[in-house]
């Protein structure tokens, strides 16, 4: 992409987002919320709640650092030192006055461990928040929650959070090439299908997507398909087939 972006200046324009392997990296005090990037507007809609206003907070105390709203036992880090889920915030790197705020009836600590299916009768109506938490379960993450660590998901779900995260900031009018590896790993064939459907609603809206994918659901319905092969290594990194996915079939690509 580098190597392109010198020869081809639109590149450089935000028009190109790379969510492969090499670009999902993780901290260790992130979270699902950190990594879609929603748990700044959810710290600044908690702040605004009369309750905060009366303790002091402001959306900075929400932030999971020793210097601000991390728990006292764990600095922020969810665990203990033996990698067990710390039982001064039982894994959710705030202070329990923090978690206690409330905001639409609910506490900061219902909002970070409801799985998102169930959180979405909480969430505001608009906002970024809201498109993105429907962005995540519409990829397949309905059973996961805001505040569950990073380095529990697995690459498929990283790969998946990030574009989610990246499709929440689309504007309308700007059209985006996205470059995904193997979002769909390990994903059953009804939630690869709802994944092939958002992507199409973006595509209809002048979007692109460039996938490496091994998912059968995916390949079916690309609009075009490249095969490398025939083999690994050595063996392989040949143009075996290009084109409709019905044609792949009818080619030898042993």
């Amino acid at each position: 992409l580098k190597d392109l972006q010198k020869t081809h200046p639109f590149l450089n324009r935000g028009s190109v987002h790379s969510l492969l392997q090499r670009s999902l990296s993780v901290a260790a005090r992130s979270t699902l919320a950190t990594l879609a990037g929603c748990m700044s507007e959810l710290r600044d809609l908690f702040a605004a709640t009369p309750h905060a206003k009366q303790r002091g907070f402001s959306a900075s105390d929400f932030v999971a650092s020793p210097k601000r709203g991390a728990c006292a036992q764990c600095k922020g880090l969810a665990v203990d030192h033996y990698a067990a889920i710390c039982n001064g915030c039982d894994g959710l790197a705030l202070r329990d006055e923090l978690l206690d705020i409330r905001y639409r009836g609910a506490a900061m600590r219902e909002w970070l461990t409801l799985p998102l299916n169930e959180l979405n009768t909480l969430l505001p109506r608009k906002g970024k928040l809201r498109k993105c938490v429907d962005l995540l379960i519409k990829l397949g993450l309905g059973d996961r929650r805001l505040g569950e660590r990073a380095k529990v998901f697995s690459f498929g779900e990283r790969s998946r959070i990030a574009l989610a995260k990246r499709l929440s900031l689309i504007k309308e009018g700007l059209a985006k090439l996205f470059l995904i590896d193997e979002a769909c790993l390990g994903l059953p064939d009804n939630e690869a299908h709802n994944f092939m459907n958002v992507l199409n609603d973006f595509c209809a809206d002048g979007h692109s997507f460039w996938l490496i994918e091994h998912h059968h659901i995916v390949l079916r319905n690309a609009h075009h398909l490249i095969e490398i092969g025939p083999h690994a290594g050595e063996r392989g990194g040949q143009v075996v087939y290009c084109g409709h996915p019905s044609g792949l079939q009818e080619c030898d690509t042993a």
